[in-house]
């Protein structure tokens, strides 16, 4: 089964209202998920959804970054160390733009997967940029059934992006707990049983409530 934290430990949708009438505000959203669990059709559809009520938004998908480095070494290299230290400074040129050049009016969705091994505080310019930008800050792990998760593994558009396809290697990765930040905003949703149009309300609904 997918590794989760206890229920006791963050807060879920399930206590989350859905708004009506609530001030509108642009937010920086973090998504977070295991290869597979839908991160980038969800962050899709909360630009989408934004778009269509007048807010834009940017989506910043850990893909957009890593596939401009990766395009350039063969597979079995991606993770050198080499590799993945231009990947760092492409990102930190990223960060350095979206803090300073980010308009007012704009939202920012954000999309990642921190394996095991990797620092709790690997994530914690994301927060910080929400901060400079001062905007609220909806983090929110997404929960996908296992079984679901491996039939979307092998699906085209991933390879396409530069994604991982294994079953494998997926089964692997979600045999352990993903690292995840200790920040208090962070909240739990499984999507296994709601659409992508569905999830990215929910998701949208909890930056309408902080801003309300």
């Amino acid at each position: 089964m997918q590794p989760r934290l206890p229920q006791s430990s963050r807060a879920s949708f399930a206590s989350s209202p859905t708004p009506h009438d609530c001030l509108i505000v642009p937010a920086v959203y973090q998504l977070l998920g295991f290869p597979g669990t839908g991160k980038y059709t969800v962050a899709q559809a909360i630009v989408e959804q934004l778009a269509a009520r007048g807010e834009p938004a940017a989506l910043l998908d850990n893909h957009a970054t890593a596939n401009l480095v990766w395009s350039l070494v063969p597979r079995e290299r991606r993770f050198d160390a080499d590799v993945m230290a231009r990947l760092a400074e492409l990102r930190n040129v990223l960060w350095d733009a979206a803090a300073e050049l980010t308009s007012p009016a704009h939202s920012l969705i954000l999309t990642n997967y921190l394996p095991p091994g990797r620092p709790s505080t690997a994530l914690d310019r994301h927060r910080e940029l929400a901060q400079q930008l001062g905007l609220p800050l909806v983090a929110v792990v997404l929960h996908c059934d296992p079984d679901e998760i491996i039939r979307r593994i092998t699906n085209a558009d991933r390879a396409a992006r530069l994604k991982l396809v294994d079953p494998d290697r997926a089964r692997e990765l979600m045999s352990s707990a993903m690292t995840l930040p200790t920040w208090p905003e962070l909240i739990d949703l499984d999507i296994t049983g709601l659409s992508p149009a569905d999830a990215a309300a929910r998701v949208i609904a909890r930056a309408d409530n902080r801003a309300g």
